[in-house]
């Protein structure tokens, strides 16, 4: 049988259940192993505990490591979607040139 440990992902600080064996092979800088329970009252993994971003007061922007995403601003829109960048639409007759 699988022995699950508790880990840390030190970049996010986010909690999860893995096996011992996948822990150990990343263990450093990625994540560190923690004494808590892995498994939950029925033999299963725990479910994982995520931390959520801190915001800056000044930017409120997210802070910290793993903020490589960037924030959606009011001046940023979607794309729209027109029948050439629709994946297999085919244009209208009149489309063609």
């Amino acid at each position: 049988m699988t022995e699950f440990v508790r880990v840390r992902d030190n970049g996010t600080g986010h909690e999860y259940s893995v096996s011992k064996r996948y822990a150990e092979a990343l263990k450093g800088d990625a994540i560190s192993i923690i004494e808590k329970d892995a498994l939950d009252d029925n033999g299963r993994p725990a479910p994982a505990k995520t931390r959520p971003r801190e915001l800056d007061p000044k930017t409120e922007q997210a802070t910290g490591e793993g903020d490589d995403v960037t924030p959606l601003s009011a001046e940023m829109t979607p794309p729209t979607a027109t029948p050439a960048t629709v994946a297999g639409s085919k244009p209208k007759a009149g489309d063609q040139k």
